[in-house]
């Protein structure tokens, strides 16, 4: 929550691209009291093609009237990856299901988001 914020204090557009349907992306938002208002929440009803294509992420960059290179997609699964460098966006990987050795093609790893800020967000820009 305190990245979220942040990202809200510096007028960052944020948004959430997932593969699940809307009804669990409203369930987790409900049950981890996240009430960041996303700028754009894209799920598996507005694609046609799952991940690894970068149809969601190009969607959700079109939606946020972002072009692909300016965005930054935190990942944590080998499909989500895949799919946000076909998209030509810039990864940074959550230790989550993989190694730091099995993240070395991403642009940062971190093991959660209190290892992330606004000073890293710009350098991988």
């Amino acid at each position: 929550m305190e990245f979220l914020s942040l990202l809200k204090e510096n007028n960052v557009k944020s948004a959430i691209a997932t593969s699940a349907p809307r009804e669990n992306v409203d369930f987790v938002m409900t049950e981890a009291s996240i009430l960041y208002p996303f700028d754009v929440i894209i799920d598996a009803s507005n694609v046609s093609q799952a991940k690894p294509s970068p149809e969601i992420y190009l969607k959700t960059a079109q939606s946020l009237k972002t072009d692909p290179e300016k965005c930054i997609v935190f990942e944590d699964s080998r499909t989500g990856i895949e799919s946000a460098l076909n998209a030509g966006m810039k990864v940074v990987a959550l230790t989550t299901s993989m190694t730091r050795e099995e993240l070395n093609h991403v642009h940062h790893v971190i093991d959660d988001f209190t290892e992330i800020n606004l000073e890293i967000l710009t350098n991988l820009m």
